[in-house]
């Protein structure tokens, strides 16, 4: 799978990066970028607790410096979405296999929520280009299969009786 070059790809105007000058609040990813690549998971039927760091492995393979944004975002069960994380990572003109650590973060999933991730080939908004030719397509191989894998550091909630 490619994630495909989009010189407008943008987490928008309202990100943590415009945070100080705009609201912070990012706008639904699939609405910013209706063409990029994303993956939704099944709903989670007991919701999750999560806490640390998301982290997503796989390979890659761009024939110029290229950039990948990867995005998590919650949908909740009305399918409203609402960011996570992120993460970036610069790739070489090469094969390689990438982990791409998400910024800390703790959520819960509401019974029937859902997880996507969405990957961008840049950030128009945010970043300056990795490559001077602008966004470049990146070749994808996650895990074995032709879909998206994502480790979740689910914690269980125990309350503690403090004296």
């Amino acid at each position: 799978m490619t994630v495909s070059a989009d010189a407008d790809a943008t987490s928008g105007v309202n990100s943590r990066w415009n945070g100080v000058i705009g609201t912070g609040v990012y706008e639904d990813l699939a609405v910013l970028n209706p063409d990029a690549l994303r993956f939704d998971s099944d709903p989670f039927p007991d919701g999750v607790q999560v806490a640390g760091n998301m982290i997503l492995a796989l390979n890659v393979n761009a024939p110029r410096p290229a950039a990948l944004h990867a995005f998590v975002e919650y949908l909740d069960p009305e399918g409203h979405a609402t960011y996570l994380g992120e993460a970036l990572h610069r790739v070489g003109p090469e094969s390689e296999r990438i982990e791409l650590h998400f910024t800390p973060t703790a959520f819960e999933l509401a019974p029937d929520g859902r997880l996507r991730l969405t990957l961008l080939p840049g950030d128009k908004d945010n970043f300056a280009p990795a490559s001077p030719d602008g966004p470049q397509d990146v070749g994808l191989t996650v895990g074995n299969r032709n879909v998206a894998a994502l480790s979740l550091p689910t914690t269980v909630c125990q309350e503690v009786s403090l004296r």
